[in-house]
C-alpha cells in the first residue's frame, strides 16, 4: 500500500492506495495553513498541483555526451537560476531545419509555502519518497483517447473556494506545455474564456501552432460545469470546444469506483498508486534519507538472493556428487559379486591366469572362449600349473591362446593337427638383482624343459627375454649402475599343445 499526499494551493488530501484510492484526510484552505500533524503516515508520495509550476519548451543544438549535459545544465541555470525543484525531459528532435533537440523544462518557482510544507514533514519524521507533478501524471491519460493526438486539454475542478483550470497542450501524446489558473465560480464563463485565449496566444507565439484552423480543446469537468462549457462552445472563436463529463473520462481510464464521485485529485492518486518505478519528478534534499534506505534495502535483498543461489547451487552439486559416488559403489559391488561367482565356477582358471580380481570383463571373455571351442580348462592348464608349482620363483602375468599359424607346406604334412593350440605365457622373475640375470635365465630354461616333458605339449620355446643369454654363458648382464638396483625380469614363452590337450 502506498500513501499519496495531494498538495494544491487551496486543497490538500491524503490517500491510501491499496486496491483503489481512499481519502483518509483532507484540508480545505491555503497550503501554508495545512496542519501536518494530522497526517498519520511514515512515507508519502507527493502529487504537486500548484499554480507556481512553470513549463518551458526549449530548442538546443543536437549534441552528445558531456557537451550535451553541459549545455542542458547551462540552459537550466539560465531559465530557473537556483530553483531546487527542476526537471528536464527530452522530447526528441525537430523534424525539419537544423533538427535541434527539444527539451521540456519544468520547475516549481517561488513556492515558499511548498518548501515550508516539506520542512514540516521532515520535522514530523515523514519520509517524502517522491514528488510528482500532476501535469506529468496526466500525460499518461492522453493515451486513453487516441482520436485526439494533438490539442489542448482543460481540467476544470473545484479546489477549496475556487475553481481550478489546468490547461495542458499535447502533441503526439507528449506534454509540451501546462499552466494552471484560479477562477471564481460566479464568473466562470468569462474568466475561463480569458484564460484559454491567453493560453492560445502563448501557443501561437512559442510553439507556432497553426492559426488557419480552430484549436481542438477537450474540456474535462464535473457534471455541474458541463452545461457552462456547452454554452461557451459556440461563443469563443478559434476554439473547437468539446466538453466531457469527468465521470465518463474516469470510466475510459479504467476507474473502478463510483465515477460520479470521482475528482481530479482522486485520479492522480490512483495513477500514482499503480506505478511500479518510484522515479521522482523533482529531486530534493528531503528525499536523500529515503533514497539511502532504499539503496540499503536493495543491497540487502541482492546479497540475500546471491547467498540463497550459492547455497542452492552447492547443495545441488553435493547431491549430484553423492549420487554418482553411490552409483559407482553399487557398480563395484556388482562386479565383485560377478567375479566371485566366476571364481567358484572356474577356480583354477581364475588363479592360473593371474588376472586382477576386478578385471571381470577379461575373465568373462576367456571363459566364453573356452565354452565356444569346447575346451576343458582344467585339462588344458594342468601342465602349466604343475610346472609353475615346481618353480615358485616364477609368476604368471598373463596367458593368451590361439590356433597356430602354419605355413602351407606344414599344413600339407601329416604333423598338422586341427586340434593344436598355441599358448603364449608372460612370466616374471621377481627381484632380479645386479649380476643374477644368468640365474633367472637358468630358472626359465628349467621351466621350459619341464613343460616339454608334460603330456600333451609338443614344444615350448622362449621367444623373448631381457637379454639374449643362455644358461651356459659366462657373461653376467648388468641391470643397472647401482649395486642396490633391483628389477623384475620378464620372459615370454610360447607353448604348442598337441593331442591330449583337452580339446574335443
Amino acid at each position: 500500500m502506498r500513501t499519496v499526499l495531494y498538495l494544491g494551493n487551496r486543497f490538500q488530501a491524503l490517500y491510501e492506495t491499496r486496491h483503489k484510492p481512499r481519502r483518509v484526510w483532507q484540508h480545505q484552505g491555503p497550503l501554508a495553513e495545512m496542519d501536518v500533524s494530522q497526517i498519520k503516515a511514515r512515507h508519502v508520495l507527493i502529487t504537486a498541483d500548484l499554480i507556481e509550476e512553470e513549463f518551458r519548451l526549449e530548442h538546443i543544438p543536437h549534441l552528445m555526451g558531456p557537451d550535451h549535459r553541459a549545455l542542458v545544465a547551462r540552459k537550466r541555470r539560465q531559465i530557473f537560476q537556483d530553483e531546487p525543484f527542476v526537471n528536464v525531459t527530452p522530447l526528441g528532435r525537430e523534424s525539419q531545419g537544423r533538427r535541434d533537440d527539444l527539451l521540456l523544462f519544468s520547475a516549481i518557482r517561488d513556492s515558499g509555502a511548498f518548501n515550508r510544507c516539506l520542512k514540516k514533514l521532515a520535522e514530523q519524521e515523514i519520509d517524502v519518497q517522491g514528488i510528482w507533478s500532476l501535469p506529468r501524471l496526466s500525460q499518461g491519460w492522453f493515451k486513453a483517447f487516441p482520436k485526439f493526438p494533438e490539442g489542448l486539454w482543460v481540467w476544470v475542478y473545484t479546489t477549496g473556494d475556487r475553481v481550478a483550470l489546468r490547461q495542458s497542450y499535447c502533441r503526439d501524446g507528449k506534454l509540451l506545455f501546462s499552466r494552471m489558473s484560479m477562477v471564481t465560480e460566479t464568473d466562470l464563463t468569462r474568466e475561463a474564456a480569458e484564460e484559454m485565449d491567453r493560453t492560445y496566444r502563448y501557443l501561437v507565439r512559442l510553439l507556432r501552432i497553426a492559426t488557419d484552423q480552430d484549436l481542438k480543446v477537450n474540456v474535462v469537468c464535473t457534471s455541474e460545469f458541463v452545461p457552462v462549457f456547452q454554452e461557451l462552445a459556440g461563443e469563443i472563436p478559434r476554439f473547437d470546444l468539446r466538453p466531457m463529463d469527468l465521470s465518463e473520462y474516469a470510466s475510459k481510464l479504467g476507474w473502478r469506483a463510483d465515477p460520479k464521485r470521482v475528482s481530479v485529485p482522486d485520479l492522480a492518486a490512483a495513477n500514482l498508486g499503480r506505478r511500479w518505478l518510484l522515479v521522482s519528478h523533482y529531486q530534493n534534499h528531503w528525499q536523500r534519507r529515503f533514497q539511502r534506505q532504499r539503496r540499503l534495502r536493495l543491497a540487502l535483498y541482492a546479497t540475500t538472493g546471491a547467498m540463497l543461489l550459492a547455497s542452492g547451487s552447492y547443495g545441488g552439486y553435493a547431491w549430484l556428487e553423492g549420487r554418482l559416488l553411490k552409483q559407482e559403489i553399487q557398480r563395484l559391488q556388482r562386479q565383485k559379486t560377478t567375479f566371485e561367482k566366476l571364481q567358484k565356477q572356474q577356480p583354477e582358471t581364475a588363479s592360473i591366469q593371474g588376472y586382477d580380481p576386478w578385471q571381470i570383463e577379461t575373465a568373462m571373455a576367456l571363459k566364453q572362449q573356452f565354452d565356444t571351442r569346447r575346451i576343458d580348462p582344467e585339462k588344458l592348464l594342468a601342465p602349466i600349473s604343475e610346472a609353475l608349482a615346481k618353480n615358485p620363483e616364477l609368476t604368471l602375468k598373463s596367458l593368451e591362446w590361439q590356433r597356430p599359424q602354419f605355413q602351407e607346406e606344414e599344413m600339407a604334412a601329416d604333423s598338422f593337427d586341427d586340434r593344436s593350440i598355441e599358448m603364449t605365457l608372460r612370466l616374471r622373475v621377481s627381484e632380479v638383482s645386479q649380476g643374477h640375470l644368468q640365474q633367472a635365465m637358468a630358472e626359465i630354461h628349467r621351466f621350459v624343459g619341464q613343460l616339454e616333458k608334460m603330456p600333451g605339449i609338443e614344444t615350448a620355446i622362449i621367444i623373448k627375454s631381457p637379454l639374449p643369454l643362455n644358461p651356459e654363458s659366462i657373461v653376467s648382464g648388468e641391470m643397472g649402475t647401482q649395486a642396490s638396483y633391483h628389477q623384475d625380469a620378464t620372459f615370454i614363452v610360447k607353448v604348442l599343445f598337441g593331442e591330449g590337450n583337452g580339446i574335443d
